[in-house]
């Protein structure tokens, strides 16, 4: 049986983002409810009538397990009248005798109670019922509230002091255990650190930085980002703070307190090395790796599951957390995009924005540009740091560390030569330690372009020069040849060269010009040649996941990204028969067609090795087609896609085909399969929501099939393109797209596509407001359907989700007339009459239809086609809910529906199918359903979060749709709207502005029913 607490505390004190503890409560809150304790806050009492509030805090309080209170600065609204004389009328309530009658000494004080609080009755309702009392103030809670702490003294209650909401927490924990022992332990966890191994060979300086740092942590802001081109010294920063401010100290603040609950680190690096001012550079990093190992450390029981950056934001914010997430420029949109900045990955963006929102500890960030998803979040949610280079003074001091000899204006020169950047610093003092015994005149040896120092954007170069010296020096001063071929290896890689790779490589026949040094070499000498390298700071060595004992090798980018083009430039045989014997190995080592997303990452990679090979065919049919996709066809095939959802893995392989990203394929490939390339691309892309990017490749590939009379081929590329346009908002074009589709259909072989792609025109008729013309396209498109799939007699999927949408179109206006008050029960208005005969036909047709899907299900179905049917169930019987109770909603019988059972199942099968559209589909009508069930701020927090999905595309239409659903329930009558901030006109006036400027007229009767309601006042009664 689940324990009763009550959490006592203003949220202006101990909840809301600009409080003094932001977020405490609701940390404290969910920890607790994981121990399955029933937990209730003040709030949660708000009643229709206020003269029953302090009854309602009874009714609870008496039967709680305990009752926290916590006091500040700020002791709450004073009780209203009636609300305070109903309950000391209420003889039942009080048990029979007055109010706090065992306390004469504090009944006297307390006169009528009229001086009291909310906050306040609830720690004397606590005693009067005899509840156990927890009580915790602040250090200046005695200045704003020394009645109210008297006169708990004078009933024998004393409260506790704690010096920060970290301490605070373990406090109240511990305390609550002694009661309830059940309430598991909070005991601090440090998660082994993925990045502190890369702190500066010698780290200097930065002391007003750190000082920054530790002032972040301080004022617990909710994320930071450390901004500075690669090698300045970042992640050394980082490490060093990390350093002093935690582990010297024994992870405890000045009093002995633990100084944080939870730390977790994790670096991106790993993620792939392209250069962000590469404009070739195919930036598709994948993450699933940090969300498995994080929600994992956080305790989340199926990491697998979807939702994974919504989901991890929740389990960080249920303790004080310092997560650090180090080198995010793999996965952000390049500065030469439109989106610079930009998380490539959605999943990352949720994390970020919803730790932006509210979080209690800090989350520490570092990349090479801003991270654009934060930009319009300021304050104590997201602040920025930009981390220049060092000073001329620190520059010359690490110089001199180094045991760089020479005057004084040599070194300032030389520091001024490079630009200060610690980086290019530090490998120049290597260098000339190593090679010419620290002489710094002997730097002319180093070759640096002039125009390496003239922009930011190419600082990069700075060190590239840096490592072009290295190299010479490798290569012509007598020194160990092993060096050099170790370097190049792994420069051969996107990410750490695992021990069986490199095995791989060095074993077997030689590779002219790269293996001749390290062939067949003993292991134990492989061992110290990678120590060597590792004390020269030019690899970095990390422990295998599969053979003890021995490492995978890795190498800051910069490294990786030079070694790489001089073995491409030197010796292009060994750079490609070096990458075609990993295909080869990654190929011949994986099972043929293994499951699951990490089943399938050796054959990404053999994809990437096979195009670097020049092997581009092979890698395409014989990895990515037959091994991947598991085939084209029209059922079992596009595993990753659509049974995975492994968009971006598939796009990453896809970019490994191209010469500049998503504009040129290699011609290697016949036009047939630059084709292919380019759609893949392509509907990954629009997958990803990224559609601006998606339109080009799109538009080549249906060019390339037309070109080649690929007639079936032209049609699914039409109609894609046609449904990327749509969702861009441009709704003529798009109708313009899907008509040439089943035009290609047409002239095809494939019957299924002519079905299909009616389907297609009919949905951009529908959102073109041509409602007679759609219902028409959809009819031809479910006659040619029955023809070749008799067993299965109208549409199903995106296609028939769509059908239903139409089909439900007059249903879902009246439905919403009903929301917004407009039709009365019993309206006698011929009209109405009409109308709802109409819509409950309508419903008794779409139920029918729903029915056959769900008698139709089979083991084999995708999770975008179940979680679609399940949506599709939903709205039917959502819409024939309201529409049997017209204005009498009770919320009672919406939040127990099986509509809300259908859209958890919806949404979880859809976040899996990672189809951005049908997430928002599913996201407006789960809103929808919250708002009308007596949970409007979950309802509008969820539609924030759907217009963030769409802003990102952008995805105007699904916009228009957000807008228009938040005005109407805010303006409804049925929906509780106290404390949303929400502007009716601003929303309404956003809606009409995005439905004329798309001529998105499905949607202009809806929002001229609404303007009518709460503009103008109009209803139907």
């Amino acid at each position: 049986m689940s324990r009763r607490l009550f959490l006592s505390m203003g949220s202006d004190e101990f909840e809301k983002p600009d409080a003094r503890f932001p977020g405490f409560r609701s940390a404290m809150a969910a920890y607790l409810r994981r121990a399955d304790c029933a937990v209730k806050v003040q709030e949660e009492f708000r009643q229709a009538v206020e003269w029953d509030t302090v009854e309602k805090l009874a009714e609870y309080i008496q039967g709680c397990d305990a009752v926290v209170h916590l006091l500040g600065q700020q002791p709450g609204s004073i009780a209203s009248e009636s609300a305070r004389k109903a309950f000391l009328a209420n003889s039942t309530l009080l048990g029979g005798k007055e109010f706090l009658a065992d306390y004469p000494e504090l009944q006297k004080t307390l006169g009528d109670c009229s001086d009291l609080t909310y906050t306040q009755w609830e720690a004397f309702l606590s005693i009067h019922y005899s509840v156990p009392l927890f009580i915790y103030a602040t250090d200046d809670a005695g200045k704003t509230q020394p009645s109210h702490i008297e006169r708990l003294k004078s009933a024998g209650k004393h409260a506790e002091s704690f010096h920060s909401d970290v301490d605070l927490f373990g406090k109240l924990i511990g305390d609550l255990r002694s009661i309830l022992p059940e309430i598991p332990e909070l005991t601090q966890r440090i998660a082994v650190s993925k990045f502190l191994q890369h702190v500066a060979e010698v780290f200097l300086g930065r002391e007003a930085e750190l000082e920054f740092l530790d002032g972040a942590w301080d004022r617990r802001i909710n994320v930071l980002s450390l901004i500075a081109w690669g090698g300045v010294g970042k992640t050394s920063l980082i490490c060093q703070w990390i350093q002093r401010s935690f582990i010297d100290r024994d992870w405890k603040d000045d009093s002995g307190a633990p100084s944080l609950w939870r730390y977790f680190d994790w670096t991106f690096y790993d993620q792939g090395t392209g250069s962000l001012d590469d404009e070739s550079a195919n930036r598709t990093g994948n993450v699933g790796d940090f969300f498995e190992q994080a929600l994992t450390f956080f305790g989340d029981p199926d990491p697998k599951l979807p939702g994974k950056g919504t989901r991890l934001a929740e389990l960080v914010r249920q303790q004080h957390t310092l997560l650090i997430l180090d080198g995010m420029e793999p996965l952000q949109a390049p500065p030469n995009s439109n989106q610079a900045g930009q998380l490539l990955d959605p999943e990352l963006h949720n994390l970020l924005v919803a730790l932006a929102q509210q979080n209690p500890g800090l989350c520490l960030i570092s990349s090479r540009q801003h991270v654009r998803d934060l930009a319009g979040l300021r304050g104590r949610a997201a602040e920025i740091k930009d981390l220049e280079e060092l000073t001329t003074e620190t520059a010359i001091r690490l110089l001199r560390k180094m045991q760089i000899t020479g005057t004084e204006e040599e070194l300032q020169e030389a520091c001024k030569k490079f630009d200060c950047h610690a980086l290019s610093l530090t490998l120049l003092g290597r260098f000339l330690f190593d090679a010419h015994g620290g002489d710094i005149s002997r730097i002319d040896r180093v070759n640096l372009h002039k125009a390496d120092r003239l922009t930011r954007p190419e600082r990069h170069r700075t060190a590239w020069g840096v490592l072009e010296a290295y190299d010479e020096w490798l290569q012509t001063h007598g020194s160990d040849p092993t060096l050099l071929a170790v370097l190049r290896l792994v420069g051969l890689f996107d990410r750490p060269g695992s021990v069986e790779c490199l095995r791989e490589l060095r074993s077997g026949d030689v590779i002219a010009g790269l293996t001749e040094p390290i062939h067949n070499m003993d292991q134990d000498e492989w061992n110290v040649l990678l120590k060597r390298l590792e004390r020269s700071h030019l690899i970095r060595l990390r422990p295998s996941q599969t053979l003890s004992g021995q490492h995978d090798v890795d190498a800051h980018p910069l490294v990786r990204e030079y070694f790489a083009e001089q073995l491409r430039k030197e010796s292009s045989e060994a750079f490609q028969t070096a990458h075609g014997r990993l295909f080869d190995y990654l190929c011949e080592s994986t099972e043929h067609q293994p499951d699951g997303i990490d089943g399938l990452q050796p054959l990404y990679q053999a994809v990437m090795h096979g195009c670097l090979a020049q092997r581009h065919e092979e890698a395409l049919y014989g990895v990515y087609v037959e091994r991947i996709l598991r085939g084209t066809g029209h059922f079992g095939s596009y595993y990753s896609c659509y049974a995975l959802g492994a968009h971006g893995d598939d796009l990453r392989a896809m970019a490994s085909f191209f010469l500049s990203p998503w504009a040129s394929v290699d011609s290697t490939l016949d036009l047939e399969a630059q084709g292919f390339v380019f759609a893949e691309a392509a509907e990954r892309l629009r997958l990803l929501g990224r559609y601006q990017e998606a339109l080009d490749p799109f538009t080549i590939s249906e060019q390339i099939a037309v070109e080649t009379k690929c007639w079936d081929a032209a049609a699914v590329r039409a109609s894609n393109l046609g449904m990327c346009s749509l969702a861009l908002g441009r709704i003529p074009a798009a109708l313009e797209c899907v008509h040439h589709a089943v035009e290609y259909a047409d002239k095809g072989k494939d019957s299924f596509l002519r079905a299909d792609f009616r389907a297609s025109v009919g949905h951009a008729q529908h959102m073109a407001g041509e409602f007679a013309e759609a219902i028409e396209s959809f009819r031809t498109a479910e006659t040619l359907h029955l023809a070749t799939q008799p067993s299965y007699p109208q549409l199903y999927s995106f296609q028939g989700y769509n059908y239903g949408k139409l089909l439900l179109a007059q249903a879902e206006r009246f439905v919403w007339r009903i929301i917004l008050g407009s039709i009365q029960r019993g309206s006698r208005d011929e009209s109405d009459q009409q109308l709802r005969g109409i819509v409950a036909a309508e419903l008794r047709e779409s139920a029918a239809r729903v029915a056959n899907l769900f008698r139709w299900r089979d083991s084999t179905d995708n999770p975008l086609t179940i979680g679609l049917d399940y949506l599709y169930r939903a709205l039917v019987n959502l819409y024939s809910e309201i529409h049997r109770s017209v204005t009498s909603l009770p919320s009672r019988s919406i939040s127990d529906s099986q509509a809300v059972r259908d859209l958890e199942v919806a949404s979880r099968e859809l976040k899996k199918s990672g189809h951005i559209e049908a997430v928002l589909e599913c996201y407006i009508a789960t809103g929808m359903c919250q708002a009308l069930s007596g949970a409007p701020i979950s309802s509008i927090a969820l539609l924030a979060e759907a217009e963030q999905i769409a802003t990102r595309g952008p995805m105007p239409l699904y916009l228009a749709d957000i807008h228009l659903t938040r005005a109407r329930l805010i303006g409804s009558p049925k929906v509780d709207v106290e404390g949303l901030n929400v502007d009716v006109r601003t929303e309404l006036a956003e809606a009409r502005r995005l439905i004329e400027k798309h001529k998105y007229n499905r949607r202009m009767p809806e929002l001229l029913d609404a303007e009518a309601v709460l503009l103008h006042g109009e209803t139907d009664s």
